[in-house]
């Protein structure tokens, strides 16, 4: 393919490593201070530890979900808003008829999903760790003339949010966080819903064959384009990304690290969390197998 071949070539060139981030288990590697060196009055160094950890992966996140990704990754996932909305609907049972829903979007980015389950009559709180997003959201929202919940937060370290009727993460907005973290948002996702609460989660099938992913892609958005550069470590099941973006005439170099799950083992992680019952599904409602390009895990609590 003449296209791969010029994304491998233009890659070949770039430096290997950003020096503005090392990814560690998807999170961002904050500066140390040097030994004996005081932390300011009125903070302990586990304290200011976990907010320097914490500003870091938010940094880190807005690097990744930023301009560049709403101009050349989003406007891919908009035509497929109203098949989105089918499946939720249909996995979490939210039928308009029945009344309002108070439902919770985790990653809820641009809020194409939150938006349109807001303007059905639904109770909607948007969660997403990318300011730019979240902005975006609620402009969309208030072009819409609906009200949602906007928070900003880590997964893991989400505000008290009261209970819901249904949570929904999708379109591989999980598995950027540590495994600890991960596990911890499912945990919280857990706890957020009532007995015969459902919470369906959508990302990539990692039991497909062949191989779910390409090492070297290239995508055209009109004047702009985009290449990615992934690889795999199956000692740690993550998947790292070198992204370069150009728009505007301008080249934008961004990477980051995903957890990638089978799917048995993200049904594993779901009942250690928690949930009583897990069912697999491919992105046609049916069955997960090894055709199937995405896994939706609905877990009932």
């Amino acid at each position: 393919d003449p296209e791969v071949g010029e994304a491998a070539a233009v890659l070949a060139r770039l430096p290997r490593t950003d020096p503005s981030f090392a990814i560690s288990g998807g999170a961002r590697r904050t500066r140390q201070r040097s030994p004996g060196s005081a932390a300011p009055p009125g903070t302990s160094r586990k304290s200011e530890t976990a907010q320097s950890h914490l500003n870091g992966v938010l940094m880190y996140t807005e690097k990744i979900f930023g301009p560049d990704y709403l101009r050349m990754r989003h406007h891919s996932l908009d035509a497929l808003t109203a098949e989105h909305l089918t499946a939720l609907s249909e996995v979490l049972g939210i039928d308009d008829a029945n009344g309002k829903m108070r439902l919770l979007d985790l990653g809820c980015g641009p809020g194409r999903l939150a938006v349109a389950f807001a303007e059905r009559g639904h109770d909607v709180v948007g969660v997403d760790q990318s300011d730019t997003l979240l902005t975006t959201a609620a402009q969309l929202g208030e072009s819409r003339g609906v009200s949602v919940r906007w928070v900003r937060s880590r997964y893991a370290d989400m505000p008290q949010l009261g209970k819901f009727d249904g949570i929904y993460c999708w379109s591989t907005s999980f598995g950027y966080g540590t495994d600890e973290e991960n596990e911890t948002t499912l945990r919280r996702c857990r706890e957020m819903l009532p007995p015969g609460g459902r919470f369906a989660l959508e990302t990539s099938n990692w039991a497909r064959w062949p191989r779910p992913f390409e090492p070297v892609d290239m995508e055209i958005n009109g004047d702009d384009w985009m290449i990615c550069q992934s690889t795999f470590d199956p000692a740690t099941a993550r998947q790292t990304v070198t992204e370069i973006y150009c728009a505007d005439g301008k080249i934008v170099r961004d990477q980051h690290s995903i957890r990638r799950f089978w799917p048995s083992e993200l049904a594993f992680h779901l009942e250690t969390a928690g949930f009583r019952e897990v069912e697999l599904l491919g992105e046609d409602l049916q069955p997960i197998s090894t055709e199937h390009g995405r896994i939706i895990a609905v877990a009932t609590a």
